[in-house]
């Protein structure tokens, strides 16, 4: 069974990849792509970190 914190984790990381997705446009920054796709790394991470613990 996945712990809430994990899951809330996940949460925010699919939120994240959303709007990573939205942020592909030409016309903006590659770096705000980069950060919104590693911060929905970050969350992925750290809710199979608490799952393995």
């Amino acid at each position: 069974m996945a712990r809430p914190e994990a899951l809330r984790l996940l949460r925010i990381a699919r939120r994240d990849l959303r709007m990573a997705r939205r942020l592909l446009d030409p016309e903006v920054e590659e770096a705000s792509w980069g950060w919104a796709a590693q911060q929905c790394l970050e969350k992925a991470l750290k809710a199979w970190l608490l799952q393995l613990a």
